[in-house]
Parts: C-alpha cells; sequence; structure tokens
C-alpha cells in the first residue's frame, strides 16, 4: 500500500492520499503539524486518493480538520469513501465525548501513615520471600 501522503495542490485546498493508518502516518506527522502551525486558510480536503483509514488515521485526519476549523475556516471533505466517512464521524463523536467531560482527580499522595504502612509491607514481603528462599534451599 503507499504511504500516507498530504499535499497542497492548490493554495486553499489539501489532498490526502496512500495510507492513512498507524503505521502509514509516520512521515507525515510533519506536515500535519505546520497546518495546525497555520498555513494559508483551507477550504477542502480531497479525499479521492486515500486508501486505507484506521482509527489511528481517523483520528488524525479529524485532528487536521479540527485545526482548521479553529482557524475560523470552514472545511470541506471531498470524495471521501463511505466507509472512511463512517470512520472519520465516530472518531470525532469520542472526541467530542471525552473533551466534554469533566477531567478526572488526581490521587491525593498517601499521608504519612499510608506512607509508613506501605514500606511496613514492601519490608515484610521482603522478608518472606527470603524465609521461603532459604527454606526451600535447605529443603533440596
Amino acid at each position: 500500500m503507499p504511504a500516507a501522503a498530504l499535499t497542497q495542490p492548490e493554495p486553499t485546498q489539501l489532498a490526502v492520499s496512500g495510507c492513512w493508518t498507524a503505521i502509514g502516518l509516520g512521515a507525515e506527522e510533519d506536515k500535519l503539524i505546520a497546518v495546525k502551525n497555520g498555513i494559508p486558510p483551507i477550504t477542502a480536503i480531497d479525499c479521492q486518493e486515500l486508501t486505507a483509514l484506521d482509527t489511528a488515521g481517523a483520528w488524525a485526519l479529524n485532528n487536521l480538520l479540527q485545526n482548521l476549523r479553529s482557524q475560523g475556516v470552514t472545511v470541506n471533505t471531498q470524495g471521501l469513501r463511505p466507509e472512511f466517512k463512517k470512520r472519520l464521524e465516530l472518531v470525532a463523536q469520542h472526541v467530542a465525548e471525552t473533551s466534554a467531560q469533566s477531567p478526572t482527580k488526581a490521587v491525593p499522595p498517601p499521608s504519612w501513615l499510608g506512607r509508613v504502612g506501605k514500606s511496613t509491607m514492601v519490608a515484610l514481603n521482603q522478608g518472606l520471600d527470603q524465609w521461603f528462599s532459604e527454606r526451600t534451599r535447605a529443603m533440596v
């Protein structure tokens, strides 16, 4: 399969092609970052030459679309196969749902009593391991 590619055939258009999968995306990461850091406003992404799209590729394409839309531009995807469109929609929905959730609270560090208890258990386990090792050697 051809490697993932991101080109700009026209000033306001990007074209994605090749294998947009976890394996095929590696070389295009720098280009995706460049789009995030601001190139001329893109209004269309041509997907006609896209040959494969897994969830990693759909995530990358969704991220690209979100970055462009965050610049205040309406971006249309053209020529996206129905199965790829469905995968992209599922990823976009998941991203929207997870970003809407409140962040989980960080677990506070253990108190001094908790630290003493943990240290005691570690020492006890080490002592038991050593005792069982000596008993096993003595039996042999």
